[in-house]
């Protein structure tokens, strides 16, 4: 939810009083979803309010520690530490440092105490990140990854990638750019595909494009590349290992119901999954095997007919989800669900990271995966169109290309 009398402090510093004034217009149990949709709606332009809020009465702390927590960027985590030592109670004190653990998580630094402080050194690197977005990862395991850094003067740099699972960076490119500037051309992309982009933690935007540009099988004649690699170089070596975005929301405990896993098979009735499924060519003869059970003049019941293509479904999924095959789809799940929570839809959310969990583990078959026998059903269904003519197999290919 978004309150309107917060967005109406946006794009200042708003004193106390006119931050009291705003949040006595919202009722004290909706505060903490307010102010987590303010700072989910404007990014970093929401932090002078919510410093405000960290100043105030404990419920506001409370809310406003939750809100930071959940910000991936540096401005977060000043304003939490800021606010930890003169935290009025020991609930608020809590909240603050819950969100200062979350923004670790998250990649995000502690500010370091200057050098006069007897702190340490400033980097030796010139920028550092501050803001990062990604896309909806498309079918063939390709996403837009952008990042915004930050000059030691304060001059902003946009790298933008699209990076592939498989095929490493696929575009790149890398220029100067006012900070609202990236912000509008982030939401002009999303409304031109009408697949909205995520802020994500910065550190992992940034570990994304390093490794992309690092892959062995990557194009070093990719259109972009050198300007990318020269940008990232500023920053100094990548966090290799920064958490994926949907730790900083979904938590492993929260994955543990199995209906979230009998849910699955409608996830690819979703807009962001509408190009999931295996490539043509590797099913080709399995689907067409599936039309001649279809077209048989033999007379058989319905239920054998059923029999039999469950059988085929499970000769597919024994041939193309060998254990690779089963870690590269669950990491694309595992990423689209912080997309689709993002996006307001946790319980979608959810279903896509408990089943990128339960693909993930050697243990879990990926026949008893309702998402999986529909990727299969799905890849089954698109090869026989190209099969029969009906669909150019260019315009199926999972071949990852740039956008």
């Amino acid at each position: 939810m978004l309150a309107p009398a917060l967005e109406a402090l946006l794009g200042g510093e708003p004193t106390a009083e006119v931050v009291e004034a705003a949040l006595a217009t919202i009722p004290i149990a909706e505060l903490p979803a307010a102010l987590r949709g303010l700072a989910r709606a404007h990014g970093a332009e929401a932090v002078p309010v919510l410093a405000r809020c960290l100043a105030g009465r404990p419920e506001w702390v409370e809310a406003a520690a939750g809100a930071l927590g959940g910000l991936a960027i540096p401005a977060a985590a000043v304003a939490l530490q800021a606010a930890e030592s003169r935290a009025p109670t020991r609930a608020a004190r809590a909240a603050v440092r819950r969100g200062l653990y979350r923004l670790r998580q998250a990649g995000v630094p502690s500010a370091a105490p200057s050098p006069s402080a007897g702190g340490l050194p400033p980097s030796r690197f010139p920028a550092r990140p501050v803001e990062a977005w990604m896309s909806p990862i498309d079918g063939t395991g390709s996403r837009g990854v952008w990042l915004l850094i930050e000059g030691r003067l304060g001059a902003h740099t946009l790298l933008r990638g699209v990076v592939s699972d498989t095929g490493g960076l696929l575009e790149g490119a890398a220029g100067p750019v006012a900070k609202r500037r990236a912000e509008h051309e982030v939401a002009t992309l999303g409304r031109r595909d009408g697949l909205q982009w995520v802020a994500v933690p910065p550190a992992w935007s940034w570990a994304v494009l390093a490794r992309a540009l690092g892959k062995p099988d990557g194009s070093p004649a990719v259109a972009g590349r050198r300007a990318l690699a020269r940008a990232l170089g500023t920053l100094g070596p990548p966090p290799m290992d920064a958490d994926p975005p949907r730790r900083t929301r979904l938590a492993d405990a929260e994955l543990d119901d199995p209906a979230l896993l009998e849910r699955s098979g409608a996830l690819l009735e979703l807009p962001e999954f509408a190009g999931w499924f295996l490539d043509p060519p590797t099913v080709q003869a399995a689907a067409l095997d599936l039309l001649q059970t279809r077209e048989s003049r033999l007379v058989v019941s319905d239920q054998v007919k059923a029999e039999r293509e469950a059988a085929l479904v499970d000769r597919v999924i024994e041939a193309e989800l060998d254990p690779s095959a089963r870690a590269r789809w669950a990491a694309r799940l595992d990423e689209q669900a912080f997309v689709l929570h993002e996006t307001g839809r946790p319980a979608e959310g959810r279903a896509a990271a408990a089943t990128a969990r339960a693909l993930a583990n050697p243990d879990h078959s990926p026949r008893r995966l309702p998402f999986v026998r529909a990727l299969v059903e799905r890849s089954l269904a698109v090869a026989a169109e190209v099969a029969l003519g009906r669909v150019a197999a260019a315009t199926v290919s999972r071949t990852p290309r740039p956008r």
